[in-house]
């Protein structure tokens, strides 16, 4: 009798389920491992982006390379051909002149979508130096900005910025008078034309001119950009 009264009570326990603190113990926990499965979803997501993009920036500096051998000629708008380097599917790609005369320039992979991951490819068309970097990316698009904007050419890849300094140039100086006139009223002994008594109130108007000569100097804006270590 008693084992079957044991059993009823054990099968009663059952019926009765969760209590409502298990219940928000068991949610916490799969909130939890949901973030953890998101955050390390996003993270290997974000890595694979980085690995296919590497290897483009890495295949784009050496087509540069061989060009730079064959002595073709890179300019601004044939250098995404010259290297390769097309539209893919998470990034477009871009190339500009580091600065105007200068034989660098700049290639940039910008995220079409927001996943957080950018690149650049630096390179001399002259000496067919290069150096690419895959970086950190906020945004998308052309409003996309990159955490890297020019990578330097010595081997070492740093990360450089622009740096852009004014300064007065072609200065000329020249003389310039400057003169300043005067006037005052002054009292004088008249007496009138058409008869009449004198006096000595009569007022006149004298007036003098005074004049200086200075050295002014002129000059024209010149800058000078240089690029240097992010600091």
């Amino acid at each position: 009798m008693l084992p079957l009264l044991n059993q009823i009570r054990r099968a009663k326990a059952y019926k009765q389920g969760f209590t409502l603190v298990e219940l928000l113990i068991i949610i916490s926990i799969i909130g939890t491992l949901s973030s953890i499965a998101v955050v390390t979803h996003q993270r290997i997501v974000k890595k694979s982006h980085q690995n296919t993009l590497g290897l483009t920036l890495n295949s784009g500096a050496r087509k540069i390379a061989i060009s730079n051998i064959d002595g073709e000629e890179i300019t601004s708008e044939n250098c995404l051909k010259t290297a390769g380097l097309s539209p893919m599917g998470h990034f477009q790609m871009s190339c500009n002149q580091r600065s105007d005369g200068e034989s660098i320039y700049d290639i940039s992979a910008k995220p079409t979508k927001p996943i957080g991951v950018g690149g650049l490819l630096s390179f001399d068309a002259n000496t067919g130096a290069s150096c690419w970097k895959t970086c950190d990316a906020n945004g998308s698009g052309d409003s996309a900005t990159l955490s890297i904007n020019h990578l330097s050419l010595d081997g070492k890849c740093r990360a450089l910025k622009k740096k852009v300094t004014t300064y007065d140039c072609n200065c000329v100086t020249k003389p310039v008078e400057t003169c300043n006139r005067t006037c005052r009223n002054e009292f004088y002994y008249c007496c009138p034309k058409h008869g009449g008594p004198c006096s000595s109130k009569c007022v006149r108007t004298k007036c003098t001119n005074s004049c200086r000569t200075t050295n002014k100097t002129t000059c024209d804006t010149c800058s000078n950009t240089e690029f240097i270590e992010s600091t």
